[in-house]
């Protein structure tokens, strides 16, 4: 507001350039569609940073205590730990 005449005044400035609203509405619309998939992505994620954890902790403990295990032990123990690799890599 102006003081001296008490006129008010107002501008919009828009942008020349940029996303227009129907693309805006477009990428919400389609980022609610993704949304599942982005969860189970990040999930799956998740769960290979777990399973090299493991497998980094089980290789630490069968380098310390590795004696200790029967050859049907560690048979079963290297199965298994060579299959959640592989698993982990899909």
């Amino acid at each position: 507001m102006e003081k001296s005449t008490g006129v008010e005044s107002s501008i919009q400035v828009k942008p020349s350039y940029g996303l227009t609203d129907g693309e805006i509405a477009t990428m919400i619309k389609d980022s609610m569609s993704y949304a599942e998939q982005d969860v189970k992505a990040r999930m799956l994620a998740e769960q290979k940073v777990e399973a090299a954890r493991v497998l980094e902790s089980l290789h630490s403990a069968l380098a310390a205590d590795a004696a200790l295990l029967s050859a049907a032990e560690r048979q079963e123990i290297d199965r298994v730990a060579a299959e959640l690799k592989c698993g982990s890599r899909r």
